[in-house]
């Protein structure tokens, strides 16, 4: 996200600058989650031998990939073995695969911030409360004059207790 052209720019989400104030805003995490209707077809929704069974929906995140949870992570912190990883939907847009998970498509390492308005909803559910954290933070990131920008400080702090409420 960035605000204002790249000349003039006042902030920015990323965190790869230099020389320029760097805020830590969140490490945001990933959830297994399935549609309802998916989880409906098990007597125990949370039965790991079952949910493993089922297909598992991929995000390719492409260089990114490697500060990302994959399923195989999240399978040995849940199940402590190297079960196998089921084949499903690949995508390379996030949106795709919140789509495909809330359509029963599969299980899906759902990014929070991503999900929350689906979980919100109802259109997904966590089955399993197991949560493993993003490689990389979100950080918001700016040159010393935007503190001089009263409507820049004032989006920093709006920004800043959202997440907070989050």
């Amino acid at each position: 996200l960035h605000v204002r052209s790249r000349r003039q720019r006042q902030m920015c989400i990323r965190d790869r600058y230099i020389g320029v104030h760097k805020e830590k805003l969140l490490v945001d995490s990933v959830s297994m989650v399935a549609s309802p209707e998916l989880l409906d077809r098990f007597d125990n929704r949370s039965n790991i031998e079952q949910l493993l069974k089922q297909p598992m929906i991929h995000v390719d995140w492409g260089d990114d990939n490697e500060s990302l949870p994959q399923w195989q992570d999240w399978i040995n912190r849940v199940s402590g073995d190297e079960s196998e990883v089921q084949s499903g939907p690949r995508f390379n847009l996030s949106s795709m695969a919140i789509d495909a998970a809330v359509q029963g498509k599969g299980l899906l390492l759902g990014q929070h911030l991503l999900i929350k308005q689906e979980l919100k909803k109802k259109q997904l559910e966590v089955p399993l409360n197991v949560s493993l954290a993003l490689g990389r933070a979100y950080y918001l990131i700016y040159p010393q004059r935007t503190l001089d920008n009263d409507k820049a400080n004032l989006f920093m702090q709006w920004l800043k207790e959202k997440l907070i409420e989050e």
